[in-house]
């Protein structure tokens, strides 16, 4: 709950800042259904008729920002101006400044994380500035002069080499056009067009029309038809995450896999009517860009249940890139509390848009691949591990339905892609080859050294699916799962 209050503080702040520069109008979308029920919007079509222009927005921004009289000829005082916004990794920005002096210049994300700066004197005049971002998301770009702080939302599609405001001429950049440097024209009054869209198993539902004259801020609610669910839509691929801006031919394109903060891209697959990551999660940061620590087996000690702590799989820095990390429970769980709802409203150190799963979802899964035939080894329907192992990896075992079996050629019918990661079992990494154990975000108990918490074990030797507890100061993989 703390994170939104920060976060919806900062927009508040932030609208003030911008209201100092010139006149804006703040349009905030949400996505209902014909029940009144919230609908999440993965983008939002803005089209300004009276002017001819239109743009797209993509989840997770959901807040679009109109400046009033853009096509003013002349700077009035100290103006910043963004070239190109949205922009796919690099843009431009003018600083005209009415006298030679001290300017502050600061990016951050919407959190308040800092990606760059820059201070110096600049000299009167336009001055060109270059701006690169390595992760796409939306961004606040602060001016702080003589006459206050300005600000501007910028939204990022992109990935440059490096985060970075570097300046590219000073003081009497003659080539730089007053025009290009505005942000789309629009006055009070002008008529406008929103429409959200919003995916729906492998379709996209597109909202009603709002048509408008926008005089003011406003909240706009974009009202989807949402089908009744049936049967068959166990079938279809829930497994869509997000969508792209449409192409030159009007197209929107599906995206069907998910990406970290630091850019790290993960498979998913579709499970009985969840969205899975195929792949153990590698995130060195929780989606807010803060650093999860690297332990070591000393820094496995007592107190490591209420410190977060990332580890290498067999003490192999080479195996993160396929097994990826372990992680101990503060870290997988980032300040969330144990949930034993489904779904289990916890992101802790799932990538945006994604949750760690409760023992009851994972409960729902083995559920699921239990009652699918396909997906049962010898006609027992707890013998379900080959089908949610990797077809690699395990150490050999004898057993017919065993994980370690891969004679059988049966491992992975399913897609999941279970790995033995092992585990830190303090003081030591072990189990390479033979375990492969998942949180949940679930606790059992929480007393002794923190407690212990649900988790889903497969083991090399035998042909179920375990649900055992481990320590909260222990370490092991992490799955994610769909919102």
């Amino acid at each position: 709950m703390m994170k939104k209050v920060a976060f919806f503080l900062l927009f508040a702040v932030m609208g003030i800042t911008v209201s100092l520069a010139q006149q804006t109008v703040t349009l905030t979308f949400t996505g209902i259904d014909q029940n009144n029920t919230y609908r999440r919007i993965d983008s939002v079509k803005v089209e300004n008729q009276t002017r001819n222009w239109s743009e797209t927005i993509c989840f997770p921004d959901t807040i679009y920002v109109l400046s009033v009289g853009t096509d003013v000829d002349d700077y009035q005082g100290n103006e910043m101006h963004v070239m190109t916004n949205p922009f796919a990794g690099i843009t431009k920005v003018n600083i005209h400044t009415v006298k030679d002096e001290v300017v502050n210049m600061k990016l951050v994300d919407v959190s308040g994380k800092t990606y760059a700066g820059y201070n110096a004197r600049l000299s009167a005049g336009n001055n060109l500035f270059e701006i690169s971002l390595t992760t796409p998301q939306m961004y606040i770009l602060s001016l702080r002069t003589s006459e206050g702080m300005r600000s501007v939302k910028l939204l990022n599609t992109g990935r440059a080499d490096v985060n970075r405001i570097s300046p590219i001429c000073e003081g009497d950049c003659a080539k730089v056009s007053i025009k290009a440097t505005k942000s789309h024209e629009f006055e009070l009054g002008d008529e406008m067009q929103y429409v959200g869209y919003s995916i729906y198993y492998d379709s996209i539902l597109t909202s009603m029309v709002v048509a408008q004259s926008q005089f003011t801020d406003e909240v706009i609610p974009l009202e989807f038809d949402v089908p009744a669910p049936d049967s068959n839509l166990t079938n279809l691929n829930s497994c869509v995450v997000g969508v792209v801006k449409p192409n030159e031919t009007g197209v929107f394109n599906h995206i069907t896999a998910v990406s970290d903060y630091e850019g790290n891209t993960y498979q998913v697959v579709q499970i009985g009517g969840q969205c899975w990551m195929k792949e153990n999660l590698r995130s060195t940061c929780y989606a807010d860009g803060t650093l999860i620590p690297s332990g070591t087996t000393s820094s496995g000690n007592m107190h490591s249940y209420s410190e977060p702590y990332r580890y290498v799989p067999d003490n192999n820095a080479s195996n993160v890139s396929l097994y990826g990390y372990l992680y101990n429970w503060p870290a997988v769980m980032h300040e969330d509390t144990s949930s034993v709802t489904n779904p289990s409203g916890v992101q802790g150190v799932c990538p945006t848009g994604w949750h760690v799963p409760s023992d009851a979802e994972w409960t729902q899964l083995t559920s699921y691949v239990g009652s699918q035939s396909q997906y049962v080894c010898g006609g027992d329907s707890t013998y379900i591990g080959k089908a949610l192992s990797a077809t690699t990896g395990w150490i050999s075992s004898g057993g017919a339905c065993h994980l370690g079996n891969q004679a059988a050629n049966e491992n992975n019918s399913t897609g999941f892609s279970a790995l033995p990661a092992g585990q830190f079992f303090y003081p030591q990494i072990d189990f390479f080859g033979y375990l492969g154990c998942y949180w949940t975000a679930t606790q059992t108990t929480n007393n002794g050294w923190g407690g212990k918490s649900w988790s889903r074990q497969f083991q090399w030797s035998s042909a179920i699916v375990v649900r055992g507890d481990v320590s909260k100061q222990d370490a092991i993989s992490v799955r994610c799962l769909r919102d």
